[in-house]
């Protein structure tokens, strides 16, 4: 799976509570092997307090680039936190380096706040509950878009709480997702349209994600002899 996202080139990937079940050794290993873009900002190490991950990151869509420099276009920035009851269900390896978990609100906050002051739009990644979600917004001014896993029903558009859209990526890679997103000359965000297909049998299966299937079944098989 993480050969595959790396090949896809995410801009950035949420650290969830299920991502720590073979531990956090074995996570920060396919990290530094396939570079993925992992983001958190409320999983930190118990005794350095640095992060697991990047908190956030920020990427520039459109623009131009002059000696190094970019500039125009859209600044969006894309932040993660994760759900701190997850997290606490999963048994640590022996080897694992001990993990804190911070409020996501809290820790949402201080992001946004760096954000804000960087970017036109911030993008917050979650698998929070739905509910959760919803008071995280209330609570911190100055997200654009929440796009969770366990938010709710793929189906229908997303939902507004305050200035902040909630959206649902679905979960297990069940469906490809799309948002279009309409903003102001001021690079507001005012409206958000969504479709979401779910990838079953219709759609055609990709040639190289296929034979990257077929190599980890064959390797699964081999384990077990």
């Amino acid at each position: 799976m993480a050969k595959g996202m790396a090949i896809l080139g995410y801009d950035a990937i949420n650290v969830a509570g299920w991502d720590f079940f073979l531990g956090e050794r074995f996570l920060r290993g396919l990290q530094d092997k396939y570079k993925l873009p992992l983001v958190s900002a409320n999983i930190r190490y118990k005794e350095t307090e640095a992060y697991f991950a990047k908190p956030y990151v920020v990427r520039r869509y459109g623009g131009r680039n002059f000696l190094g420099i970019g500039y125009g276009g859209l600044k969006v920035g894309v932040f993660g936190v994760a759900s701190p009851a997850a997290i606490r269900r999963i048994k640590p390896q022996e080897e694992d380096r001990p993990l804190i978990v911070d409020d996501p609100t809290e820790a949402a906050g201080r992001v946004v706040d760096k954000l804000r002051k960087r970017c036109d739009l911030v993008v917050m990644l979650t698998d929070l509950e739905k509910a959760q979600s919803q008071e995280l917004a209330k609570k911190v001014e100055g997200i654009d878009l929440i796009i969770g896993g366990r938010i709710g029903q793929v189906k229908g558009p997303p939902e507004k709480v305050g200035r902040t859209y909630l959206a649902v990526a679905g979960t297990k890679g069940w469906y490809e997702g799309n948002l279009l997103l309409s903003l102001n000359p001021q690079k507001e965000l005012e409206s958000i349209e969504s479709h979401s297909q779910l990838l079953d049998e219709k759609i055609k299966a990709d040639p190289g994600m296929l034979q990257l299937l077929q190599e980890y079944k064959k390797g699964q098989k081999i384990r077990k002899k």
